[in-house]
């Protein structure tokens, strides 16, 4: 009797120890599985877009001074400085948009595309008074570039958009050689005809 029992209590302890032994073995499978024990083999995706290095950046512009003044419009400047002496203060290449702007209206599309008209145009020269510097008169030059039926649609809108502000413009032709009087009798003809119409 004592014998069955030492045989049955020696199974029992058998089937534990093997019951335990295989949980452990279970558990050990799971933390490889979760948290691999070499990580130093594992290796990152790579990248779906690379960023080139070597890829050589466009070169930033250069640039140069040019000519403020063709030579036709500098030998008529230094005329037109003899002819206004110090009467009048003398700008030249002014942009339209700097000196009149569109009356308001309740129309926004309309202000936008009578400011685009003037916003690339500019007279040649801007004859102004000394004191406040409001604008006189604007001087144009015209030489061969004028006589296109393009440019003479852009003479009559400078001209017209001038004279709605109330600025007359005079223009004399390019020539080789001017006379400082004859261009300054003209000039004080035209600021008078305007002198006498604003005080109508």
């Amino acid at each position: 009797m004592p014998i069955i029992i030492l045989i049955v209590v020696g199974v029992v302890a058998f089937m534990l120890v093997a019951v335990h032994a295989r949980a452990d073995e279970n558990s050990l499978s799971a933390d490889d599985q979760e948290y691999p024990a070499d990580q130093t083999n594992v290796t990152a995706p790579e990248p779906r877009f690379h960023h080139d290095e070597t890829k050589v950046k466009a070169p930033e512009p250069r640039f140069r001074a040019a000519a403020f003044l063709s030579p036709a419009e500098r030998s008529f400047f230094g005329v037109l400085r003899q002819a206004v002496e110090n009467d009048y203060h003398i700008f030249a290449k002014v942009r339209l948009a700097d000196i009149i702007t569109p009356e308001k209206t309740n129309s926004r599309s309309a202000s936008q595309v009578a400011r685009n008209k003037i916003s690339c145009k500019h007279v040649d020269f801007l004859l102004c008074e000394t004191g406040d510097l409001s604008p006189v008169a604007a001087i144009e030059l015209d030489d061969k570039s004028h006589s296109t039926l393009a440019a003479g649609f852009r003479d009559e809108f400078v001209d017209a958009a001038l004279r709605g502000a109330q600025i007359p413009t005079i223009r004399f032709a390019a020539r080789r050689a001017y006379a400082p009087a004859e261009i300054k009798s003209q000039l004080q003809a035209l600021i008078n005809n305007r002198c006498e119409t604003a005080m109508k």
